[in-house]
């Protein structure tokens, strides 16, 4: 038979073709031509099957071994992974800017009606006649209506840079919104500066004196300081609590004069309850740095006394109630030691049994205060 012949011959009939799992043809993956389309369908081998062809191709056993085994992180590779994370969340928690994207809304509350803002409506009516100082409040208006606090600083921070400081008396409400918005933000270093600053050239601003108060007591208490803070703390709370009784009495002075406007006379005697319930915590600051005054005289507690009398002025107002429990839990942990230690205060020697029957008494107050603020709210 000769090459032509070869060449010509006929392929072998479809039927002879083998058929793989499954029953499908391989006539129908093969082209014209005679060449393999598509594979033929297979199935992934086991571990053990894997292992044996290794064996087969004459792979050595422990090698076989190692490279099957799970793969486990050592310790070292642990802590440099997490130091790792760790450097990192640190990094974005500095440098990213979060408040680009997290605007913090203050909680309304009544004292913020007496910040003499300037709403969009006031503007309307006044037209093209505002001056700076007033379009610089109907700006921060706009930035507090929005949550912006953060920005509210930056605005008032910038503006006022620009202003002499022998007419910060003529900005003290654009100062006003300008502390209240650092205080709100929780920016205390800022905040003691500029109050002290504005304290200078203003010696009459309540505005001042009040925040800086609050300054000046913002510590950490503790049953235990040091010398220096002792020192320190007890003459920065006796500083806070001279400032705060000259910012009340020159609010009482306003609230006398004031005219009956849109916000009234009772957002000022809310400002009033809230500037004696900080005096009362200058007093139970001035308590804590003195080291709680574990003394047996009546007249070593006397700041403690103090605070107690301001708060029981204030009535049923939860955070006055609060603070009356904060005091009495602090005066059981005095001397626990001694069961037979009794307590001054109120004009009685008192034991533990009866500040726990007050705490209780207390505790039954506050619940019943919530309840109504917060019926009121509806």
């Amino acid at each position: 038979m000769d090459s032509d012949q070869i060449t010509d011959a006929e392929p072998e009939p479809e039927q002879n073709l083998p058929v793989p799992a499954g029953g499908t043809n391989l006539t129908s993956r093969i082209s014209p031509d005679g060449y393999l389309l598509v594979l033929p369908p297979g199935r992934k081998l086991s571990q053990n099957e894997m292992r044996v062809l290794d064996r087969e191709t004459g792979i050595q056993p422990s090698a076989i071994e190692e490279a099957y085994a799970p793969r486990q992180k050592t310790y070292y590779e642990l802590l440099v992974n997490l130091s790792c994370i760790a450097v990192c969340a640190l990094v974005l928690w500095k440098f990213f800017p979060w408040h680009h994207f997290f605007i913090s809304t203050p909680r309304a509350d009544k004292a913020d009606l007496t910040l003499e803002l300037i709403t969009d409506e006031e503007a309307r009516k006044k037209g093209v006649q505002l001056t700076e100082e007033e379009k610089i409040r109907l700006e921060l208006t706009r930035l507090k209506d929005a949550g912006r606090l953060n920005n509210m600083v930056q605005l008032c921070s910038s503006r006022l840079a620009n202003v002499p400081k022998t007419e910060w008396i003529d900005w003290h409400k654009v100062w006003d919104i300008y502390l209240w918005a650092l205080e709100k933000t929780s920016n205390y270093d800022l905040l003691r500066e500029q109050s002290g600053a504005l304290l200078e050239a203003d010696q009459d601003s309540r505005s001042a004196r009040y925040y800086k108060a609050v300054t000046l007591i913002n510590f950490s208490e503790k049953r235990n300081y040091t010398d220096r803070e002792k020192d320190t703390y007890s003459r920065d709370s006796e500083r806070a609590i001279v400032y705060l009784q000259q910012a009340i009495e020159r609010l009482d002075s306003q609230i006398e004069g004031v005219q009956r406007t849109n916000a009234g006379e009772e957002p000022f005697e809310y400002v009033r309850r809230r500037y004696r319930l900080k005096l009362a915590d200058a007093h139970i600051k001035r308590w804590f740095a003195g080291g709680l005054a574990y003394g047996d005289e009546p007249d070593v507690n006397l700041h403690r006394e103090v605070a107690l009398s301001i708060l029981r002025s204030l009535g049923e107002w939860v955070p006055a109630i609060q603070m009356r429990i904060h005091v009495m839990r602090m005066m059981k942990k005095q001397r626990t030691w001694n069961p037979f230690f009794k307590h001054w205060t109120a004009g009685n020697w008192v034991g533990d049994d009866v500040l726990n029957s007050e705490i209780e008494l207390l505790e039954q107050k506050l619940e019943k205060a919530r309840k109504a603020a917060s019926d009121e709210a509806r």
